[in-house]
């Protein structure tokens, strides 16, 4: 097995995604080169992706995997966030549904 560097650029991807899904939307994949909005609700649709950062249609998605991404305002440095419902974050660990990180903010926009 050859061991593969990852790079900034790998983490980016255009997918089809349904006319709901938004910019800074935290999504997931539901076939193949198809994202919809991730919830924690269920296990099935909290399986994310990536986030949304860009929208070149209203039925494509440009959606980043990890790394660093400025589509944010108002985060708290430092602090751990979670996803929460309608493809949106939390603050705070979810009281009911499933609890998954999505990371740690860097500054107030990253």
């Amino acid at each position: 097995m050859t061991a593969r560097r990852v790079s900034e650029e790998s983490a980016i991807a255009t997918y089809d995604c349904p006319l709901a899904v938004a910019l800074a939307d935290w999504v997931y994949l539901t076939a193949e080169n198809e994202v919809d909005v991730a919830d924690n609700a269920a296990p099935a649709t909290c399986d994310v992706l990536g986030i949304v950062i860009l929208k070149p249609t209203t039925t494509r998605a440009v959606v980043r995997s990890f790394g660093q991404t400025s589509v944010f305002s108002g985060l708290a440095a430092t602090s751990r966030y979670w996803m929460g419902s309608a493809g949106a974050m939390t603050a705070t660990p979810p009281a009911s549904g499933v609890s998954q990180e999505l990371g740690r903010a860097i500054t107030a926009a990253v």
